[in-house]
């Protein structure tokens, strides 16, 4: 099967992996020492590299040191930028002394995009191009390289790693960024701002290497960069500076390549701390070597470094600790720090010697702070940044030889370096043995490191070669200060490749199992101790494990559901020797799948129901899945195979979880009686039963049934006729009885479910009665009839322009009640009772009270109503109002149009002053019906030589309104006699009165109402 195919693969590319690394886990454990050797320096600032004096132009240099511990003789291969390289051979007769080489950087340091404080034309700037240059150390035997870029104010020196000790995986360890601004009002970034940076070496032809950055490169981003680098070709990467982005830090990025690489990481010149910009001023060179990934450890001894005199107060020495993995704890003197996923950094202070430990791989490094502050505050202060890989403990050796570099001022021929040290790191009982160039270290130079059973020495010492050596495995720490300047590195260590993996599990899904592998079979593996499944994270399921010899490359296992109809999980966990565990949970599906009714296991559902003889009857089956995972049905069988029953629907179906579908069963049989057979379905893996069928086959006796659909409208009419019952055969024929049927139209439909005809039936003219009758007959014979009828909408009003129908009450003046009567007819052979009809707006159209009661015209008869036409308000000039009397039948309406236009109620009299007075009642007020007369405010107050006043009455009221001066004399009579009910409005002449106060009064028989009038001519 292909599961097993899948296994097979894994396993040869498990014993392939065994295979390839036999010959290298049978080899010694590698050191710093070598027989071939691979380095690049990456790019330093050369302050002096545009002076014409050439003894400042040309001092700067690279260096590179060996020591053996016996007499040798080898090559170093310089490579310049043009590909060019030139050999130069060197012989060591002392092996007390270490061979010193020293050659210009020009050519032969990689080159950046910062060239020297100035931005890199693109021809120079190698940044994320294939570069030329680098060195290759040979010798004849085991020899320490140390490498040494050396210029003006910013050096660093870096232990080698012979081929051997190289590897495949790396994550850089560097430092951020030094990127700053100008102080113009516009900032723009200053060039002689600096890059994190590493580069790679290819140790061999096609390698290929892969990075992914964790800050933007220069040239190429974030983007992962794929090369491929030939034996001895070179590849720098530098942070990209910008000024939304002074701080790019390149640690954390992971490299990886197919074939060993030399790795070197560090800082082109770094401001330490770099928070401290505006307060400290000197900068350094950094570079070390990277150990690969599988070097790392679980431990280091952190060690602060000694602080010469006149140092600038501001800052403080750090520690970086990067990790190789999720979920890695950091402690520092048993002080739990920090939880680090891969590729995260932890700093810390160095302010006492001290263990760091850490749950899972981490790489260490230690970084002297700047020297000098800003305004002169230390100037020329001894030391200043350098970087230094700590190793882990476990790759202390037992003897050293190192050499504390020295170099010459170009400009005075005094050494660059005035103070020399080493920093020793042993265990507590081994201090009392350890020799400096064979002569004992004081016991009295250690102190303790908080938190182990270390003890740290720092120890001043002379420039050139040192040996020392112990009967336990220690550490030495190498470094010198000069002026504004300093080197260290690690003095070396043992390249012992840890396991650091945890054991891979591969499985393989089959039929209700998972076939897997456990395999722990990298380089640096230390093979599969145990493989077990927790009981408590069990669920339906039961596992097998084959036996087990510790230590083994791998072991299989089988994880089966124990009901294959439910489904199940666990969890495999898989330990190696060294305690890493794997674990994968593990999620098997069953064949979850059944009817919808459920009944307890072992009793299978019923579907029982009735079928018809001599004809397919199909009836729907719904199916649940009732699991967590998607299940298939491809196939279906009935357990007697006699048939009688089938499953018509399209196979293969998919259903969800939580779903269900509905597949169809059909039936046929030519005899009376009852058929029983049990339906299954099932997968490529398992056929499943999941319900019993029991159909009773009967002759159809019933006749088709009619029903009518209830409906608030009662046209259309809504009919189905059905063959409802299983045994039923279907409809044969359905016919209308002509001489029963008029002024219909009808259309049929199929309807849903079996044997089911809709119809709607609509009268051809719905002002007409309808009629219908038809047979429907089935194909037993059986027959069924219905005759019925629909009421038309039978109403006509005896007025010209049907259907328009249009009531018009002419000119009616306001307060006029106008009222018109409208004769109504009912033409057919039923009742049709319009309840109270409604007008549209019933405000100045009107039924009277006295017949609002329901209308109901009998079949042939007529009925005559009242409309009322009572103006409230004169519009503008002949403005017709309106309103829609409506006459509702079912959902049909007829509208009756009702018109008419309003006039003033115009009126003429003489006051007693024989001024003629003009009384015009335009409008009812909205209070029109209530008891309250009402006398309005004259317009315009004051007045000149007209004014106008508005007044009303709510019935035929006898009144006069009375014009009196300031003292209460009457002066005129404005108005009088009896006046209907309205609104009226007069236009009184007060040209001839002299200019005061006045007061006008509304007088009837029941009330007083007065208002003020001034006229001002």
């Amino acid at each position: 099967m292909k599961t097993v195919n899948t296994i097979q693969q894994a396993i040869v590319i498990a014993l392939l992996t065994i295979l390839s690394v036999t010959f290298a886990i049978a080899q010694p454990t590698a050191t710093n020492r070598g027989r071939d050797f691979y380095c690049s320096f990456l790019p330093n600032y050369h302050e002096n590299s545009r002076r014409e004096d050439d003894a400042l132009r040309l001092q700067d240099s690279l260096f590179i040191f060996i020591g053996a511990d016996i007499p040798t003789s080898g090559v170093i291969y310089c490579t310049d930028r043009d590909g060019v390289t030139t050999q130069f051979p060197f012989q060591i007769f002392n092996p007390k002394q270490i061979y010193s080489f020293a050659i210009t950087w020009r050519g032969y340091e990689l080159e950046g995009w910062n060239n020297h404080g100035t931005l890199a034309t693109d021809s120079i700037n190698q940044e994320g191009r294939v570069a030329q240059q680098h060195f290759r150390i040979t010798s004849n035997d085991d020899v320490t390289v140390y490498a040494l870029n050396q210029a003006a104010r910013t050096s660093d020196a870096f232990l080698l790693l012979p081929v051997e000790a190289l590897g495949t995986e790396y994550r850089i360890l560097c430092y951020p960024s030094d990127g700053f601004t100008t102080q113009n009002s516009s900032p723009f970034l200053d060039l002689t701002s600096t890059p994190s940076e590493f580069g790679i070496t290819a140790s061999e032809n096609n390698t290929q290497v892969i990075i992914n950055p964790t800050a933007p490169s220069f040239r190429h981003g974030l983007a992962a960069d794929t090369i491929v680098l030939q034996q001895g070709e070179s590849y720098l990467v530098q942070a990209k500076i910008s000024t939304s982005n002074l701080r790019p830090d390149l640690t954390g990025t992971k490299v990886v390549s197919n074939k060993p690489i030399a790795v070197f990481a560090g800082h082109q010149r770094a401001l330490l701390p770099v928070d401290l910009r505006n307060i400290i001023s000197s900068r350094d060179h950094l570079i070390e070597q990277m150990p690969p990934l599988s070097s790392w450890g679980k431990s280091a001894i952190l060690t602060p470094y000694p602080q010469p005199g006149g140092l600038t107060p501001y800052g403080i020495d750090l520690c970086r600790i990067l990790a190789a993995f999720d979920s890695t704890d950091v402690f520092i003197g048993g002080v739990k720090k920090k939880t680090l996923s891969a590729g995260q950094f932890y700093t810390d202070t160095l302010l006492v010697p001290t263990e760091l430990r850490s749950s899972k791989p981490v790489l260490v490094a230690q970084y002297k702070r700047t020297s000098t502050g800003m305004g002169g505050l230390g100037t020329q202060a001894i030391s200043d940044p350098f970087m230094m890989i700590i190793p882990p403990k476990e790759q202390f050796m037992l003897s050293y030889r190192c050499i504390n570099a020295q170099a010459r001022n170009a400009a005075t021929n005094q050494p660059v370096y005035v103070q020399q040290y080493i920093i020793v790191v042993a265990p507590q009982t081994t201090v009392s043995d350890i020799t400096l160039d064979d002569f004992p270290v004081s016991a009295a130079a250690f102190q303790p490191a908080i938190g182990s059973e270390y003890m740290v020495a720092t120890l001043k010492v002379g420039d050139g070669t040192h040996s020392l050596r112990a009967s336990e495995p220690f550490g030495i720490y190498v470094f010198g200060y000069g002026s504004v300047n300093s080197y260290g590195y690690v003095g070396g260590m043992s390249f012992k490749e840890f396991d650091y993996q945890e054991p891979e599990i591969f499985t393989t899904p089959d039929c209700f199992q998972v076939r897997g592998v456990a395999i722990d079979t990298h380089r640096t593996d230390s093979r599969i101790e145990t493989v077990a499944a927790p009981v408590n994270l069990q669920k339906n399921t039961t596992i097998t494990v084959e036996p087990l010899i510790p230590f083994a490359d791998s072991v299989h296992f089988t994880a089966k559901l124990t009901d294959i109809f439910e489904d199940g999980e666990c969890t495999i966990l898989a330990k190696d020797s060294i305690g890493f565990i794997t674990s994968k949970k593990l999620f098997i599906p069953g064949y979850t799948l059944r009817v919808s009714s459920q009944l307890p296991k072992g009793q299978l559902p019923e579907i029982a129901t009735d079928g018809p003889l001599e004809r397919s009857y199909c009836f729907p089956v719904t199916i649940t899945n009732y699991g967590l995972y998607p299940q298939i049905i491809n196939s279906s069988t009935f357990a007697s195979n006699t048939g009688h029953f089938s499953v018509p629907t399209r196979l293969p179906i998919i259903l969800a979880p939580n779903s269900s579908v509905e597949i169809t069963v059909c039936f046929f049989a030519d005899h009376f009686g009852v058929y029983i057979d049990t339906l299954s379905i099932g997968n490529d893996c398992v056929s499943k039963q999941i319900t019993s069928i029991v159909v009773t086959a009967i002759p159809d006796k019933m006749p088709p049934v009619i029903s009518i659909t209830n409906s608030p409208c009662p046209v259309p009419v809504g009919l189905t006729v059905s063959e409802s019952l299983p045994s039923d055969l279907g409809i044969k024929s359905l016919i209308f009885i002509d001489s029963l049927t008029k002024n219909v139209t009808v259309t049929t439909s199929k309807g849903e479910g079996y044997q089911t005809l809709n119809m709607v039936i609509i009268p051809t003219n719905v002002d007409e009665d309808a009629f219908f009758a038809f047979n429907v007959t089935d194909s037993a014979g059986n027959i069924s009839t219905i005759r019925d009828t629909i009421p038309g909408f039978t109403l006509s009003l005896n007025m010209p322009n049907a259907p328009n129908y249009q009531l018009d009450f002419g000119e009616t003046v306001l307060g006029v009640l106008n009222c018109r009567e409208v004769e109504l007819e009912n033409y057919g052979q039923f009742t049709l009772d319009f309840g109270n009809p409604g007008l549209s707006q019933n405000r100045i159209f009107s039924i009277p009270p006295s017949e609002q009661s329901p209308l109901i015209i009998q079949p042939n008869q007529k009925r005559t109503i009242n409309m009322c036409y009572a103006p409230i308000k004169v519009n503008d000039i002949d403005v017709i109002e309106t309103d829609t009397l409506f006459f509702h039948f079912g959902c049909l309406t007829k509208t009756l149009h009702l018109q008419g236009i309003a006039k003033p109620s115009v009126q003429s009299t003489i006051s007693e002053c024989d001024v003629p007075i003009k009384i015009i009642s335009l409008e009812l007020p909205e209070s029109y019906g209530s008891s309250a007369n009402y006398l309005g405010q004259n317009i315009p107050n004051p007045a000149s030589n007209t004014t106008t006043v508005s007044f009303m009455f709510t019935e035929q009221t006898k009144a006069s309104i009375m014009l009196y001066d300031a003292i209460g004399n009457p002066v005129e009579t404005l108005a009088s006699g009896e006046f209907p009910r309205g609104v009226y409005e007069l236009t009184a002449d007060l040209s001839k009165y002299a200019n005061g106060v006045y007061y006008y009064q509304l007088q009837t028989s029941k009330e007083r109402i007065t208002h003020m009038i001034s006229v001002m001519h």
